[in-house]
């Protein structure tokens, strides 16, 4: 969830950040959590939520550097 979302917000420079961050660290805790339990299933929407975030992190770093290239040109 926190990576959909901070994909869908990475445009808003630290909210995007934020929420991506998050949706790693959920991802990661998920992640073991299945490893730990082998009978659990959804592997599969863990690595989804481990992409979105990474997306959503990388684009909303090249959101903070396009706001900070705007704001000092001004």
């Amino acid at each position: 969830m926190y990576g959909l979302l901070g994909l869908l917000l990475c445009w808003v420079p630290i909210v995007g950040l934020i929420l991506s961050g998050m949706g790693l660290i959920r991802a990661h805790r998920a992640g073991d959590e299945l490893r730990a339990e082998p009978r659990f299933e959804g592997q599969g929407l863990v690595s989804i939520g481990l992409w979105l975030s990474m997306v959503g992190a990388a684009l909303g770093v090249l959101s903070v550097v396009y706001w900070l290239i705007v704001l000092l040109h001004a």
